[in-house]
């Protein structure tokens, strides 16, 4: 593997404990993000501005069908590579590119608490993204772990996607409630953007 900046091997994810760690835990905060935000704090908001329940049942719905779906995307993300940028890499960063998109487009439409149509198609785009982002972390983990790392970075993993949702319920909630949905989604969209 090529080396960074003239032979220095401490940005190179298979030469680096401390980088190939920062790195899962940084994409599983951002996977955080759009469970939050759809799971509980749209809902919350749809809810505090009288949505019915069963509008509020769809977008979470919608939100979570990609999970169920996330069987295929190992088969996708294996079958279907740009080599030139190693197995997993093209995946990843355009799962990340599309959930900084869609939450960047869906702050443009802002789309009003009872509009079901809009939000489940924004959070059933956000949350497919989040699913390749997934399963192109989780193969990359695989590739590049050692053996007695895997359980360290399985903790990571797990408890920085928590941490992500924590925050976007927190941060979206605040938001919409004091800025509306367009600046709560844009705003969302930069943390998944600084760490594409």
């Amino acid at each position: 593997m090529a080396s960074i900046a003239g032979g220095s091997s401490a940005l190179v994810l298979t030469q680096s404990k401390p980088l190939r760690l920062l790195t899962l835990l940084l994409f599983y905060f951002t996977q955080g993000f759009p469970i939050g935000l759809f799971y509980t704090a749209i809902p919350g908001w749809m809810g505090a501005n009288g949505a019915s329940t069963a509008a509020i049942a769809g977008v979470i719905a919608a939100s979570g069908l990609p999970w169920s779906l996330k069987l295929v995307n190992g088969f996708l993300i294996d079958r279907y590579t740009f080599l030139p940028m190693g197995r997993r890499r093209s995946w990843i960063i355009g799962a990340q590119s599309l959930i900084v998109l869609v939450l960047l487009v869906g702050a443009a439409l802002a789309p009003a608490h009872d509009d079901l149509f809009m939000l489940s198609a924004i959070g059933f785009v956000a949350n497919m993204a989040v699913t390749f982002q997934d399963v192109g972390i989780d193969s990359l983990a695989v590739d590049i772990m050692a053996e007695d790392e895997r359980a360290k970075a399985a903790g990571i993993m797990f408890g920085a996607q928590i941490l992500g949702t924590a925050t976007s319920t927190f941060l979206g909630g605040m938001l919409l409630a004091s800025f509306g949905i367009s600046a709560c989604l844009a705003v969302l969209a930069l943390v998944p953007a600084l760490v594409a």
